[in-house]
């Protein structure tokens, strides 16, 4: 079947309504410590769910996103995994920039939602690398949201989930994880990746204003790279440039 076969777009939107998810920002832990039994850190990049499922007796994979305009981004893939996950599977997670996928929540396994028990999933990809985050109970909070802050990985939130309900809800750090990083020029204006200070590749900078465009486009006459403070933009998942330093 076409990735763009109409019945294939039916089938997973019906399928991603009827598990009733919503995903909610909060700005402070008592929102939600007697609703969520877990927490779980949340690295920067593309939401999606990965989805299993069967129809029309062929198994399915899929990465699903929402994009510009509240249109669904549907990516057909080829995961490595048992039969019994395309009876309706489907993993709330993170994509990087480096290709790596990291599960922050079970919505549904084998058909089954409310899962009540640790589950060790087997997914396996030769484009990416999948990695299925640690849960942490609510009473960890703290020690994880220290954690967090003096972390040079890329983690710009936390993700509180119950195991009672489909709802997700993420606090961001993105008034506090601000990271020097480097800017590396490319062939086209206001398109500058951008890198850790260990060299790790964080995807491509948002360029919020002109006067940050023209700023930067006057740095880079004479260089190629330059060194720049970044604080990560939840709404465009992108890290912005917000201050030069020597």
């Amino acid at each position: 079947m076409s990735i763009n076969d109409i019945t294939i777009k039916n089938h997973i939107n019906n399928y991603i309504k009827s598990l009733h998810i919503e995903t909610k920002n909060i700005n402070n832990i008592n929102d939600v410590i007697n609703i969520c039994e877990y927490c779980i850190p949340y690295y920067s990049g593309d939401i999606y769910l990965m989805i299993f499922f069967t129809i029309l007796g062929q198994y399915k994979a899929c990465l699903y996103s929402i994009g510009t305009n509240n249109i669904p981004n549907i990516t057909m893939c080829d995961f490595a995994v048992p039969n019994n996950y395309y009876n309706g599977t489907c993993l709330y997670c993170t994509k990087s920039s480096d290709n790596t996928i990291y599960i922050t929540h079970i919505l549904s396994y084998c058909g089954i939602t409310h899962i009540k028990k640790e589950i060790k999933l087997n997914i396996s990809n030769d484009v990416y690398k999948i990695v299925l985050q640690k849960k942490y109970d609510i009473a960890e909070y703290d020690n994880l949201c220290h954690n967090i802050k003096n972390s040079k990985l890329n983690i710009c939130g936390i993700h509180f989930v119950s195991d009672n309900n489909k709802h997700v809800y993420i606090q961001y750090f993105n008034c506090l994880k601000v990271i020097d990083a480097i800017l590396e020029k490319t062939d086209n204006v206001d398109v500058y990746y951008v890198y850790n200070s260990d060299n790790n590749k964080l995807g491509i900078a948002y360029i919020s204003t002109l006067n940050d465009s023209l700023f930067l486009q006057e740095k880079f006459k004479t260089t190629d790279k330059l060194n720049i403070k970044c604080k990560y933009n939840t709404y465009f998942n992108k890290w912005q440039p917000i201050d030069c330093f020597q």
